[in-house]
């Protein structure tokens, strides 16, 4: 038994999907912002220096939204009806 998607509900769902990327990139940005402006306050060293910080504090900022989004804390909410529609479009053969 193989089930086949519309044309119409994987479009959708990469649709869903694309959103959730855009958000998660959003939220990382923003993110970006308060760490830097956050250690400008306090650190006087080279700029090198400051986005090597950064970085090793996206690192773990990103590994844990790894972890979160893998576990389903964070996959995109879908209201039943939309779920309803997304899934008229299995076909069972």
């Amino acid at each position: 038994m193989s089930m086949k998607l519309s044309e119409a509900t994987l479009k959708k769902l990469y649709e869903i999907l694309l959103e959730t990327d855009q958000q998660m990139i959003q939220e990382l940005r923003e993110c970006d912002t308060k760490v830097i402006m956050a250690f400008r306050k306090y650190y006087q060293g080279s700029q090198n220096e400051m986005e090597a910080f950064r970085d090793e504090i996206f690192g773990i900022l990103l590994e844990e939204k790894k972890k979160s989004f893998c576990q389903g804390a964070k996959l995109p909410q879908i209201d039943s009806e939309e779920c309803k529609e997304l899934f008229e479009g299995f076909d069972d053969f």
